[in-house]
């Protein structure tokens, strides 16, 4: 069987981000009810074609001449902050957000932090505390309210939200392919379970220029390096979903670092090829199925101005809230409490 629900949402937060800043342009990614006003869908369908060949000196004949005014709407801080969500369904909804992460773009710098799924204790903007962990509170209230309440908590602007299900990684990575990026500790998870025909298990080794792909339709990874004290480089898995998602053989914390650089990896591929076009096909299909939301406006224009805002820009700070420096064990329970002021300390430097 395949590695628990509860560890899947990893995967979701690294196409969250490349739906919510580089296609942003489905008419089904909206939410029934928006942090924003969700714009007029108007006739775009044409100016798809045109987004591998358009750039920013372009925007202003688009917005002319695309039949919506609309655009990317920053926040008075001169951030442009989206909160990030991997919800743990398969098919649509909201279900556990086990993946919270708050990216905020201004100027060529992204500052990206991840909230550990079982922080609890959530503090209401009126006293008192939620019951109940973090990742449980998006599905109890919904999206535009969960957006405001880690707003409120780390007391800065969030200008958007997007949630991905279970489905929406592998067909979006799958156009973005092979994706390089460093991993600087190798990863032996016995427990992962991503070919149910062989053993159990997937290693990554630590390597600098490490290359994962989609492989949607396999090869898909296995335990066979268990066979090996010093495993070949023939066993390594090479599967962007498994490395995103495993987390038994290091922590919940070290996996939420190793999303951000996913992520991090993501951006640079994206920005530095032609993909929009692609990009927008395969989230369209996604946000069919329902497994994809987003409060951000849904036009050409906008789409073409997250690229543009992303290219160039990198990730220079990041952080987990993790115990000790910024949350604190409660006693009898397996679940953390954030130090506000640490968190917060933070977020005042690199997120306002």
């Amino acid at each position: 069987m395949f590695a628990t629900r509860t560890v899947a949402s990893v995967a979701r937060v690294c196409t969250a981000f490349v739906a919510a800043f580089v296609i942003a342009s489905s008419a089904a990614l909206g939410d029934p009810a928006s942090v924003r006003a969700q714009p007029p869908f108007g006739s775009t369908d044409a100016w798809f074609r045109l987004a591998a060949q358009l750039s920013a000196p372009a925007l202003p004949y688009l917005r002319a001449l695309g039949g919506t005014s609309t655009s990317i709407s920053y926040g008075s801080d001169g951030r442009l902050t989206v909160l990030l969500l991997g919800s743990d369904t398969r098919a649509g909804g909201i279900g556990r957000t086990d993946t919270i992460m708050i990216m905020s773009l201004k100027g060529n710098q992204i500052s990206a932090a991840s909230i550990p799924r079982d922080s609890a204790r959530i503090p209401k903007p009126g006293g008192g505390y939620y019951k109940g962990r973090v990742n449980t509170l998006a599905r109890q209230m919904g999206l535009p309210a969960f957006t405001a309440l880690i707003a409120s908590v780390l007391q800065i602007q969030i200008d958007y939200y997007a949630l991905v299900s279970f489905g929406g990684f592998d067909s979006l990575v799958d156009v973005v392919d092979p994706i390089t990026l460093n991993n600087p500790r190798t990863i032996k998870d016995s427990r992962f379970w991503d070919d149910p025909t062989k053993k159990s298990g997937v290693y990554f080794p630590a390597l600098s220029s490490y290359t994962l792909y989609a492989w949607p339709s396999g090869p898909l990874c296995n335990g066979l390096y268990r066979n090996y004290t010093n495993p070949p480089l023939s066993t390594a898995c090479h599967r962007a979903l498994p490395y995103v998602r495993t987390r038994k053989a290091d922590s919940d914390f070290a996996r939420a670092r190793r999303q951000q650089n996913f992520v991090s990896a993501v951006i640079g591929k994206v920005t530095g090829g032609s993909y929009l076009n692609a990009l927008v096909s395969a989230a369209t299909a996604q946000a069919v199925a329902g497994t994809l939301r987003t409060s951000i406006p849904i036009n050409l224009t906008t789409a073409l101005e997250f690229y543009n805002a992303l290219h160039g820009a990198s990730v220079t700070h990041q952080v987990v809230f993790q115990p000790k420096t910024y949350a604190a064990h409660i006693p009898g329970t397996t679940a953390y409490q954030l130090k506000l002021s640490a968190v917060r300390a933070w977020t005042a430097a690199y997120m306002r």
